[in-house]
């Protein structure tokens, strides 16, 4: 954990729902376009910048686009600031739509892919930023046949297999949306792997929520900006089962869901994030 804190011993995982909203700077310890709530609601106006849950621990971190900093927010305190992380080592460069993944097993943030700022190639980079004191970023160079660049993805943390599962995402030199999924395994490498799924693919997605549910081995796609003409607004949520053959389907929902993602005619997003029990 960070700075050497013990994990809570049998800690739960609770659903982590991060509104990603266009916000003005807010006042206090707090970085530059982010707004936060006490009592453990955060909202958070990083225009797509890249949030990490580590649910154990109640904290979340930001990596801030503009800036690259790297910040964080204990949720288990009602007065808790944001905290300004200052690692050692050399930083990824500051990009937009890279994801952000907690690497439960080895107590470490994963930064995938993204746009840097002033450069109109996506990349597939991978960076660590392990969290023991002092913290320190390290670029990875993993094996295996590398992903097509792109930034607005949703990337999560497969616990049970230990590797990031990454889908979806927008290339911005091609302007494709991409509705690949690829799998970062950790375990021997690290190492790209692109996944042959069965049943019907969601359509092409780019900065989507979601996040993966270890109790039920799969991973959860929701929301995000869909093509029909141009970027359209979706409201809608798939399920890919990790159990045997990966495999798609519709989530059939029943109740009334969540509106479709704000922000005045760009890509903020809502994240969620399942961690294991």
């Amino acid at each position: 954990m960070p700075f050497g804190a013990a994990r809570p011993a049998g800690a739960l995982a609770p659903w982590f729902l991060l509104s990603m909203l266009m916000a003005s700077p807010g006042a206090g310890a707090v970085p530059t376009g982010v707004q936060y709530l006490h009592h453990g609601i955060l909202g958070a106006g990083v225009w797509r910048g890249s949030v990490a849950v580590d649910s154990a621990q109640s904290r979340v971190y930001l990596f801030q686009r503009t800036t690259n900093h790297i910040w964080f927010f204990d949720l288990a305190s009602p007065t808790a600031q944001y905290q300004y992380l200052s690692p050692a080592g050399v930083a990824p460069s500051p990009r937009e739509g890279a994801a952000l993944v907690f690497d439960s097993r080895r107590d470490r943030l994963l930064l995938v892919g993204g746009q840097s700022q002033g450069f109109p190639s996506d990349t597939t980079d991978v960076w660590e930023l392990t969290l023991q004191n002092p913290p320190r970023w390290r670029r990875l160079y993993p094996l295996g046949s590398v992903p097509q660049g792109r930034k607005g993805m949703l990337a999560a943390y497969d616990r049970n297999h230990d590797r990031v599962v990454m889908y979806g995402g927008l290339n911005n030199v091609s302007g494709n949306l991409l509705s690949e999924t690829w799998a970062l395994d950790l375990s021997q490498g690290p190492q790209w792997q692109s996944l042959a799924t069965a049943g019907a693919a969601p359509p092409f997605i780019v900065y989507p929520g979601g996040g993966y549910d270890a109790r039920r081995n799969r991973l959860i796609v929701a929301g995000g900006y869909g093509a029909a003409g141009g970027l359209v607004t979706k409201n809608e949520f798939w399920i890919l089962d990790m159990a045997g053959t990966p495999t798609w389907s519709y989530g059939n929902a029943t109740g009334t869901g969540p509106g479709p993602p704000r922000g005045g005619g760009e890509a903020s997003q809502s994240w969620c994030t399942v961690d294991y029990a």
